[in-house]
């Protein structure tokens, strides 16, 4: 009867907030459902490839891809859309989906709490740490998947709990093999959620079931777990690191060394230290109480694991441990606070339930010294929820918030959407937020931001002269026909042809990249000829070349220039005798460049670079080690082509090329070299 009863208020609450958050939205946006982050539709385009048997394919036509930050979720979302939820009929369900989940996490958060505190008044205040924060909410009706996330991984403290203090007799078999098996999906919920499946492993390692040493084994499903996920997108992609660490794990991004990766994460504990003490900006304020929310977590989830209970220490460390490893992750990425905080705040809530159930039990036993002890539990479940109630008043803003934010994406998105359904069938366009505009649009994509689209993040994040080769170095039939992105976003102008449209929203945008998005026709000015050296007849037969900016060409010959910047990758254009005008990504090259080219052993090497000579400059050539020829670069602030032969006693079929800039050389840019063989 309890049980039911928690059950049906934890529905009826969750159905209640999530209903009145969408109503509100609904009333404030002209009756037009919208959800607040155009994310959610990466999650139903992504379950309409599962639902249409193209799974993981994003854009029609083109390979897999691994943006779905949530697997399972897309898989679940596929379900519905299956059986005829298409189009806008989605999000209802998704609506549904979140009730359900923010439900799950409020009876979950009641039972985390009683566990810890060994105590079943203790799961009124746990439940209320989740349900009084107002900022979960938002997230749990935003169509996406954080409210799932949420649930499940305080199911999973509940259950390491409950393990952790069966007899093992009671620990069955089936149980155990139950366990190793969300250990083993939780990285397919989502991938930072990894740490809880690994606590459940070490679970099922202390405590094997039955007591029987061979069932220790299903502790490996932890990792497992961590190991069959990029195995999943090696398998889909043929590339185990999924696109999302490409765009946004800082280790994996270009030009973040020792030091700036430093310095990114203290940015990011700085701004998780404010957001979580309520002491920020306009960015990390409104979700908690100033200095109250998280004095309670500290206190009371420190108390919650030095006290002795039913539930050993060792497993409540299990759970605080992987809320803090999972949350400590996220400082490693670029978008800790993005779409308000929605990476963390699932795991916020472990920590929210723990502080809640620690000053609940240390209430009680401050408590019994002046009451008796039937006495001091409702004094300080009061205790608990008072302290609970502080995080009431995240409601207000996010209410606001989400409002605003789906007439973002109504005004914009969805307005962009419809042009794009009025061009022609077979056209192909670019697009920076890849969501609403590839399910609503009918149209095919490419997602220059590279999440949805597995070539284009590393061009995009390297600089100007990098995306603009983003699509230079397409054949023709891969090149968009039209480009709708936010301006101000986009560094390479030059293929931007005629404007088609522009949204722009009636006022400041709170969730959208900017407040106008444009619609271009797309313009590739290079003329034919562009791509080879003026005048090539005058040289031998091609052996190799490198398009220096062009991020695939530089991985294919191992291009490296030591300490390039964002700054360095430049774009730039100038006429080209016998050919026109021609443009180019390049990087200024302050030092050092080095590549491997192929060559025809014995036979001298012509070398041709393509630099824009702003300056001066002596080059030294050295292959493999040796220094084999310089070669003076005059200034010209044109396209010049200066070459140089190596001599054929120093070529082989693979040659590693390094080309030093003189000491007191000014910078020079390298935009492209090409490997001919001598005659």
């Amino acid at each position: 009867m309890r049980c039911a009863l928690r059950w049906t208020a934890a529905m009826a609450l969750a159905a209640i907030v999530v209903a009145v958050f969408a109503a509100h939205a609904l009333r404030e946006n002209g009756g037009t459902a919208a959800p607040p982050l155009d994310d959610a539709f990466i999650h139903f385009q992504y379950a309409r490839s599962i639902a249409e048997g193209r799974p993981f394919v994003y854009h029609p036509g083109a390979p897999p891809s691994s943006g779905a930050s949530s697997v399972l979720y897309a898989l679940l979302l596929a379900v519905p859309y299956a059986l005829g939820a298409t189009g806008l009929h989605l999000l209802w369900v998704a609506w549904v989906l979140g009730a359900f989940a923010l439900a799950c996490a409020y009876v979950a958060g009641g039972a985390l709490a009683e566990r810890v505190a060994d105590e079943r008044w203790a799961a009124l205040p746990g439940a209320l740490a989740v349900a009084a924060w107002g900022a979960f909410a938002w997230h749990a009706a935003s169509a996406m998947e954080t409210a799932l996330v949420g649930a499940v991984t305080l199911g999973v403290g509940v259950a390491v709990g409950a393990w952790a203090a069966r007899d093992a007799a009671r620990r069955s078999r089936a149980c155990g093999v139950t366990l190793a098996l969300v250990a083993v999906a939780l990285p397919f919920l989502r991938p930072e959620a990894a740490p809880f499946g690994l606590a459940l492993s070490a679970a099922l390692v202390f405590r094997p079931a039955l007591g029987e040493q061979r069932w220790r084994l299903l502790g490996l499903a932890g990792p497992i777990g961590v190991a069959a996920y990029p195995l999943f997108w090696w398998a889909l992609t043929g590339r185990a690191t999924t696109n999302g660490a490409l765009t946004k794990w800082l280790p994996r991004m270009p030009y973040v060394d020792a030091q700036v990766f430093e310095r990114r994460v203290g940015e990011n504990l700085s701004l998780a230290y404010h957001w979580l003490s309520g002491t920020g900006d306009a960015v990390s304020r409104g979700y908690f109480t100033p200095w109250v929310v998280l004095v309670g977590v500290v206190v009371g989830a420190l108390w919650a694991v030095v006290r002795r209970g039913a539930v050993p220490r060792w497993a409540r460390l299990l759970v605080l441990g992987a809320a803090l490893a999972s949350f400590g992750g996220l400082m490693t990425f670029n978008t800790f606070s993005q779409h308000r905080f929605r990476y963390a705040s699932p795991y916020v809530l472990t920590l929210l339930v723990f502080g809640a159930a620690g000053l609940f039990d240390l209430a009680r036993c401050l408590g019994s010294r002046f009451t008796t002890r039937l006495g001091s539990r409702p004094v300080a479940a009061v205790f608990a929820c008072a302290w609970a109630l502080g995080l009431a008043p995240s409601f207000s803003p996010a209410f606001v918030h989400f409002a605003h934010a789906c007439g973002d994406i109504i005004g914009e998105h969805y307005a962009m959407a419809a042009k794009l359904r009025d061009l022609p069938s077979d056209a192909l366009v670019a697009i920076n937020d890849a969501g609403a505009l590839t399910y609503l649009g009918e149209r095919r994509t490419v997602d220059v931001m590279g999440l949805t689209t597995n070539y284009t993040g590393p061009y995009f994040m390297n600089g100007p002269g990098s995306t603009f080769e983003m699509f230079d170095s397409r054949p023709p039939d891969e090149r968009p026909t039209h480009f709708a992105i936010y301006r101000r976003w986009w560094t390479a102008p030059s293929v931007l042809g005629a404007e088609v449209a522009s949204i722009t929203l009636p006022r400041p945008g709170v969730i959208v990249g900017d407040r106008t998005m444009t619609l271009y026709e797309a313009r590739f000015p290079n003329p034919p000829g562009a791509d080879r050296p003026a005048h090539p007849e005058a040289l031998g037969r091609l052996l190799d070349e490198v398009d220096v900016a062009d991020v695939e060409s530089e991985a294919a010959h191992g291009y490296t220039v030591p300490g390039t910047t964002y700054a360095d990758d430049i774009h730039r254009a100038y006429r080209l005798d016998g050919v026109g005008v021609v443009h180019e990504g390049g990087r200024i090259v302050r030092k050092v460049e080095a590549m491997t080219l192929r060559g025809a052993p014995g036979m001298p090497l012509v070398l041709v670079l393509r630099t824009d000579a702003w300056f001066a400059c002596e080059l030294r050539f050295a292959v493999d080690g040796v220094e084999v020829a310089r070669l003076d670069v005059p200034e010209t602030r044109r396209w010049a082509e200066p070459r140089v032969t190596v001599p054929g006693g120093f070529v082989r079929e693979h040659n590693r090329i390094r080309v030093s800039r003189a000491p007191g050389c000014p910078d020079l840019a390298s935009f492209h070299w090409w490997a001919y063989e001598g005659r």
